[in-house]
């Protein structure tokens, strides 16, 4: 039988052998930069890929947890009222106050005219029931991310029953129909791709930015001349460890002090091993070849 010899311009290593290769692997970097082609923006989509989609699921649970006690919640816990010719008809001591778990006011019911809009004396409250008008006050980012948990100086949305409206308001019925959970649905499905688009993109801008730097540093600290796209791809798997570390922090939510300090300084450590690894890989063939 004859046997094929592999041509010396065909990589050793492929992409999800990279995955777990960069973290102690000399020979994937030198085959790296010899072998692989273009900058390294495939292996790039498909670590960031891999490594957010634990992140992403935290937070598709986080944003339903959310989703559900700041805008579902105080609807569903309104009673069932009666609308004859475009009034509120309710006959309970008001205001009725309703209160999330936390002990918050969360919706309000009063058609006596004493609660005539939303302000700050309930600050958590997303609902006012008041004779003819229906207020909503709706968390945004800054409540999802929890820099406040105040919904004071949100947007306040309100409805209007007119003087024809006749009939019943129920507030699991109106949640039903109105495709607010589809919305929380949407949201959900569109939170994955979006956290890999944006992740992508600022990893693809900084290895653009910072590949002619390694460049200056491969050449100043180690001789060693790299190209602009074997610098790219060097600095792509680089961040593999980086990349790694930094999700599963977030996925797990441990409380890590300084963790773009410490991201950054794993980043540099293994470009810096990327880089010895390739000029290790030459030194060693130019020895065989003299």
């Amino acid at each position: 039988m004859v046997s094929k010899e592999k041509n010396i311009n065909t990589s050793n290593y492929n992409y999800f052998q990279a995955l777990y290769k960069s973290f102690y692997s000399a020979p994937l970097y030198a085959d790296i930069a010899k072998r692989w082609r273009g900058l390294g923006i495939t292996y790039l989509i498909l670590i960031i890929a891999l490594a957010s989609l634990p992140f992403s699921l935290r937070i598709m649970m986080n944003f339903n947890q959310f989703f559900v006690k700041q805008i579902v919640f105080p609807i569903e816990k309104l009673p069932i009222l009666s609308v004859l010719h475009g009034e509120i008809k309710f006959e309970k001591p008001m205001p009725f106050l309703i209160k999330n778990p936390d002990g918050q006011v969360v919706s309000l019911i009063d058609t006596t005219g004493a609660v005539t809009t939303i302000n700050d004396t309930y600050p958590h409250l997303s609902v006012l029931i008041t004779k003819n008008k229906i207020y909503f006050r709706l968390p945004d980012f800054k409540q999802f991310v929890g820099i406040t948990n105040s919904l004071v100086g949100n947007k306040v949305y309100t409805q209007s029953f007119g003087n024809e409206d006749n009939g019943i308001f129920d507030g699991k019925y109106w949640i039903k129909n109105n495709g607010i959970r589809k919305m929380n649905g949407l949201v959900q499905i569109l939170i994955f791709p979006l956290l890999t688009l944006f992740f992508l993109g600022l990893y693809i801008f900084f290895i653009l930015i910072f590949s002619a730097l390694g460049q200056l540093v491969a050449d100043t600290f180690f001789g060693l001349k790299l190209q602009f796209k074997e610098s790219c791809r060097l600095l792509a798997v680089a961040c593999t460890p980086q990349i790694i570390f930094y999700f599963i922090i977030r996925a797990t939510q441990l409380p890590l002090p300084g963790l773009g300090f410490y991201s950054l300084i794993l980043l540099i450590f293994y470009f810096y091993y990327a880089i010895f690894s390739v000029k290790h890989e030459i030194s060693a063939t130019n020895n065989i070849t003299d």
